[in-house]
């Protein structure tokens, strides 16, 4: 019965029901069944979702595969979703432990957090890979020789760093072997490859039972089994995936566990048992030899490929899979389509990149300093590795069908971490009681960085992208306020009016699915033309309205938002604080004519303060008079964003949600209230700013459906500027942090 929690049998019966299977895995009349469970919840998901998950799939599932201990089956837990566990129900882990004593469960393990493995320090890799060895080999008594390979994302070095963490082999989807020239119908048993001699051995996940369980019929699925096994008797297959496809993506807890899917397809494995025999990864190795040697190039599965590539790329792509789709001999052309490497997210959204490149700058600081840490600090060494590797966390570093990158909690949960590894950091090396300044190419673009670095804030500044500011740490709040998502078309924004034509109720795997949960989203997308940061500087048509703003057609009359400023000065002034100069000798632009003009902007920072000065000067020739607004564009969100009393507050008096769409007069201040941490962000002018104020919402996909999601606030604090040759305007911004 599902539910029950089974008792481990007399040794005698256990090691009879080793030896039985043993046996059958030598037989060429059996067809061999290796079923691997992937389960995982992001660093910075809400408990609630943990909590949810779990009493839709994870107790469910387990209780159900111990219902029928003669299957062997596999299982991957992620380091998050192991700690939710242990934490709130220890009982589901005892279950597992007892399920591990009998046999009957094999752990794969992982890098501990779930990170993309080619794309960290290799010596991150390799520590997240031991952790999680460690904690299978402490709670299970399981020592782990596979591994779940994070988004199945290979790169051929991988089985270097393998080997060096006891890993001796892992799966990866059909589609990596179609790539190296290998035929659909050998997708059988596994086969061996290397890096320099280091040798792993790799099993193809069966794409047609990814496709069939749980979504076919049985009839469908055990149909093909058998045609496996009369074609490849003796042979093992493969399939590796998600176990949230067994209760929580759409539609499937009622499919799996109501209508008890899952318990008729354990029952009819298990009385197919004549035939078809599920094992686990280490007996067939033990049982078979490799099919042979591959050598595969870089590849994940087929859609993490398409989601990878550029929009103008991904939308041709599609038009050519669905053209391809409808020949008659498509399987001959689909075998060799393949989108974009993963690392390609890192070019299409700058913000993934700026927060994976924050990840490697506080990688190699914290191995840098080490060293030189005292016996007695040894703990904090530990504690701040152990958040940069959280921070390493693959989720909110990408986005195709599920959410990542547009979910703004799973960047928040990273940059949490990743500052919480700084703070670490400065504690060890005693570096944080001043304002430091470092040149350095951060992003890896081949253009320098500012990077302005305190105790309590760090503010890092772009010159070649306005002299903006795209990232502004609150340390003791673990908070990157500039944490904002870019408004950016996606592909599947074309199809918004066919999604909202969609059933509700409709089942089926989330690949194929395409809903709304909102209606007139269509409405809501807005595509931004430039990067959404802090201190951008707009010169704009005097007759642009708030609602024209805010829809990403400013009228820009400037060339300055996202052009670049040379940097004439960085220097520690000896009253403390840093203090960066720049400048941008551009222009104007109105009836296809440049004028010139030139802003001079200049920083001065220190330990929670700062300002920003401005010079603006027409240059000769410039045509008489001309009238235009000059604001200053504020990108921000607050930790914990849209709850718990975060909201604007206006010349101390006007209250506004950080939602709201509004025109203010007359503005000396604006502050950004925390509630829940009671921090202030203030900015301050002498000489009083109007305000524009709008939420920055994008329209994202999840495996949900199409939603609208809030990425931040933007503000432009601007006033009425008359140009003339030779007059300089002369205006600044103050900003300040109050932390209760």
């Amino acid at each position: 019965m599902i539910g029950a929690t089974p008792e481990i049998g007399e040794k005698e019966l256990v090691f009879a029901a080793v030896i039985d299977l043993e046996s059958t895995l030598m037989s060429p009349k059996h067809l061999k069944f290796l079923l691997a469970f992937h389960c995982h919840q992001p660093v910075g998901n809400y408990e609630h979702v943990f909590e949810d998950c779990f009493q839709k799939c994870y107790r469910p599932l387990v209780e159900a595969l111990a219902a029928f201990p003669q299957l062997r089956f596999s299982l991957h837990y992620s380091g998050p979703l192991l700690g939710f566990i242990e934490k709130k129900h220890p009982e589901n882990l005892e279950l597992l432990r007892v399920m591990t004593a009998r046999g009957q469960v094999e752990w794969i393990g992982g890098g501990f957090y779930e990170p993309i493995l080619p794309t960290i320090p290799a010596r991150d890799a390799v520590a997240q890979i031991l952790k999680m060895r460690k904690w299978i080999a402490d709670h299970f008594n399981f020592d782990t020789r596979g591994l779940w390979l994070t988004e199945r994302v290979w790169e051929p070095g991988l089985p270097t760093i393998l080997q060096e963490s006891g890993v001796e082999f892992t799966m990866l989807d059909d589609t990596h072997f179609l790539s190296a020239g290998i035929h659909p119908r050998d997708m059988l048993g596994y086969y061996r490859t290397e890096d320099n001699g280091h040798a792993v051995d790799v099993f193809p996940i069966d794409w047609s039972l990814r496709k069939s369980i749980p979504f076919h019929s049985l009839d469908e699925t055990f149909g093909y089994f058998w045609e496996l096994k009369e074609r490849a008797a003796g042979q093992s297959v493969t399939l590796g995936d998600d176990g949230e496809k067994f209760g929580v993506w759409p539609g499937t807890h009622k499919h799996v566990y109501e209508e008890k899917y899952l318990e008729r397809f354990l029952d009819r494995l298990q009385k197919s048992s004549d035939w078809l025999k599920t094992a686990h990864f280490a007996d067939i190795r033990a049982a078979q030899p490799p099919r042979g040697m591959i050598y595969m190039p870089t590849a994940s599965y087929p859609e993490m490929m398409e989601w990878a590539l550029p929009y103008d790329a991904r939308v041709t792509y599609e038009e050519l899979a669905k053209e391809i789709k409808g020949r008659s001999d498509h399987e001959r052309f689909e075998r060799f389509m393949r989108g974009a490497h993963w690392r390609n997210f890192f070019a299409k959204y700058p913000e993934s990149n700026l927060m994976h490149k924050k990840m490697l700058y506080l990688s190699d600081k914290l191995n840098q300093s080490k060293r030189s840490v005292s016996k007695g600090l040894k703990n904090g060494v530990a504690r701040a590795y152990d958040a940069l590797w959280q921070g390493q966390c693959n989720c909110a570093y990408w986005h195709g069908l599920f959410g990542g990158l547009y979910l703004r909690h799973l960047r928040e949960g990273i940059y949490r971490q990743l500052l919480g590894a700084e703070l670490e950091l400065k504690r060890l090396t005693k570096d944080g009681g001043t304002v430091a300044i470092e040149r350095m190419d951060f992003d890896c673009d081949g253009r320098e960085e500012i990077l302005v670095s305190g105790p309590v804030m760090n503010l890092y500044i772009q010159p070649h992208y306005g002299g903006s500011a795209f990232e502004f740490d609150v340390l003791p709040r673990r908070a990157n306020l500039l944490n904002v998502l870019t408004r950016r078309p996606e592909p599947y924004h074309l199809h918004i009016r066919a999604a909202e034509k969609s059933r509700e109720d409709t089942f089926g795997s989330i690949h194929d699915l395409n809903r709304v949960k909102e209606k007139g989203l269509e409405k809501k997308i807005v595509h931004d033309w430039h990067l959404k940061r802090l201190f951008l500087d707009h010169l704009i048509a005097p007759d642009v309205t708030l609602e024209r703003f805010a829809r990403a057609d400013s009228g820009e009359y400037g060339d300055f938002v996202n052009q670049p400023y040379r940097v004439l000065e960085t220097s520690n002034p000896p009253t403390g604080g840093a203090r960066i100069r720049m400048e941008r000798e551009g222009g104007i632009y109105r009836d296809g004519v440049l004028s010139p003009v030139t802003i001079c902007k200049t920083y001065h920072i220190q330990r929670e303060s700062g300002r920003v000065e401005y010079e603006v000067v027409a240059p000769e020739p410039f045509p008489g008079t001309v009238r235009m607004v000059f604001g200053i564009e504020l990108n921000f969100i607050p930790p914990e964003a849209i709850s718990k009393g975060q909201h604007l507050l206006i010349n101390h008096d006007v209250q506004l949600g950080l939602a709201d769409q509004k025109e203010v007069r007359d503005v000396e201040s604006l502050i950004l209230i925390d509630g829940p941490g009671k921090m202030k962000l203030i900015f301050g002018a002498a000489e009083r700013f109007h305000l524009w104020t709008f939420p920055v919402e994008t329209v994202s996909q999840s495996e949900s459906g199409l939603e609208r999601t809030y990425q931040g606030t933007s503000a432009l604090l601007w006033r009425p500027l008359e140009l003339r040759a030779e007059q300089k305007h002369k205006i600044t911004l103050e900003f300040r942090l109050a932390l209760a």
